[in-house]
């Protein structure tokens, strides 16, 4: 998925997303709680990495509060279904919006307003890979996060690109 538009019809993420984790679920034979459900709709909420303690809050909002243990033991299971990602840089946890098997091997996180979004396909991922196996190294799955201005916030700053400073 690549940064949404500052005005986007969110619920056409939320719907997608939700559809995934319900069928994901079922084709794994995964039972799902409801903190998992629960922890899925803050993560769904906005397109940003959230920490367990702001998910925690989030959903004391709105009905009993969860402990950190119980978000964490949520994202887990979130994470195993493939619908959700551990943002190392953000030290939390976003929501994958990938229409079928995730491929993301590239977070992209702005510093600005704190979107991340999901690069999928990556060119750099696949020359990686061919290297690694040029060498006989067999990698562990990885993901690259990258801080930068996603393109809301640079037309911002920077409305006419091709003017020269």
């Amino acid at each position: 998925m690549i940064f949404p538009k500052t005005q986007h019809y969110h619920a056409s993420c939320l719907t997608q997303a939700r559809n995934r984790l319900e069928n994901r679920a079922r084709v794994r034979s995964q039972k799902l709680g409801v903190n998992d459900k629960r922890v899925f709709e803050i993560l769904l909420s906005e397109h940003r990495a959230f920490s367990a303690y702001e998910v925690a809050d989030r959903v004391g909002k709105n009905s009993k509060r969860l402990q950190a243990n119980q978000v964490y033991r949520a994202v887990e299971t979130l994470i195993k279904l493939g619908v959700a990602h551990r943002v190392e840089l953000k030290h939390g946890y976003m929501a994958c919006h990938s229409t079928d098997n995730c491929t993301a091997h590239q977070i992209l996180i702005c510093k600005s307003c704190e979107q991340v979004a999901e690069l999928e396909h990556s060119k750099l991922h696949a020359e990686i890979a061919k290297s690694v196996e040029e060498v006989g190294f067999v990698p562990e799955p990885q993901k690259l996060e990258l801080l930068g201005i996603c393109p809301n916030c640079s037309q911002k700053t920077h409305p006419n690109p091709t003017e020269e400073y």
